[in-house]
């Protein structure tokens, strides 16, 4: 099986920076995904260069924070302070779908001018896969010549997502490292729990990190990043890899 551990958030707080950053040297991450509008995206920008084995992605983001773009030219994607409005992905949005592009052609524009080279495109929330969205995803991806994540394991995939093979991307996306999920045997028992998957090339999504003040102020899922972090570092996790021939990769190599 060839893996990408993706650590989504980089750039989300220096607390989220310095566990993405420890899980790739000391653990299994070996990509990431940038919050080109976090407040700490400059941080982790330039530990990213110092440490170029690890594929940095843009995690593009269009329900937290503050855009990239000045807040006028995207009217439709922000509240009266102009901060990202709040949305259900699970429900029709109001969005302008030409601000939409404006922003994240915006985002992935800062993550170049950071110094960065992007090896693929995902989305806070996975709001990259809104059915609505989905043309923007699919118009960059092509633009910019980049693969995109899979749409996670168990989502139907309709006559919305159309062109969707057409772009590089994993083969399967498994989105269950997440809260309860957060366990060594996510790993260790890996192909009893998905033996259809030995062969394939295969995205865990994961949010390693140390817990600071604005990961508290800003996020539910918060001690738990710290789980993920000790998990993703695990000696036995390690030792999993090296005994079942697991090859660790980034989208780079797709």
């Amino acid at each position: 099986m060839r893996l990408i551990v993706n650590a989504d958030d980089f750039g989300y707080s220096p607390g989220q920076n310095y566990g993405v950053i420890d899980a790739f040297q000391r653990g299994i991450v070996r990509s990431a995904s940038l919050m080109a509008q976090g407040i700490a995206a400059g941080q982790a920008a330039e530990l990213a260069r110092a440490n170029p084995g690890l594929g940095v992605g843009v995690h593009l983001v269009l329900d937290f924070g503050r855009p990239v773009s000045p807040p006028g030219d995207v009217p439709t994607l922000v509240d009266d302070e102009g901060k990202f409005l709040r949305f259900d992905i699970n429900q029709p949005l109001r969005h302008d779908l030409a601000e939409v592009e404006r922003e994240w052609r915006a985002q992935i524009r800062r993550v170049l001018d950071l110094g960065l080279e992007p090896t693929h495109l995902d989305g806070h929330h996975h709001v990259h896969m809104h059915p609505q969205l989905w043309p923007v995803t699919r118009a960059l991806a092509r633009e910019f010549d980049l693969p995109i994540r899979a749409m996670p394991r168990g989502w139907e995939a309709g006559a919305a997502y159309a062109g969707r093979a057409e772009i590089r991307h994993p083969q399967v996306c498994l989105v269950d490292f997440y809260g309860d999920g957060v366990r060594e045997e996510f790993f260790t028992e890996f192909f009893a729990n998905y033996p259809d998957l030995r062969d394939k090339t295969v995205e865990v999504m994961s949010h390693p990190a140390y817990v600071d003040d604005f990961i508290l102020a800003n996020s539910s899922y918060n001690f738990p990043r710290v789980r993920e972090l000790q998990v993703l570092t695990s000696p036995r996790v390690l030792a999993w890899v090296e005994q079942n021939g697991v090859e660790l990769i980034n989208y780079r190599q797709l």
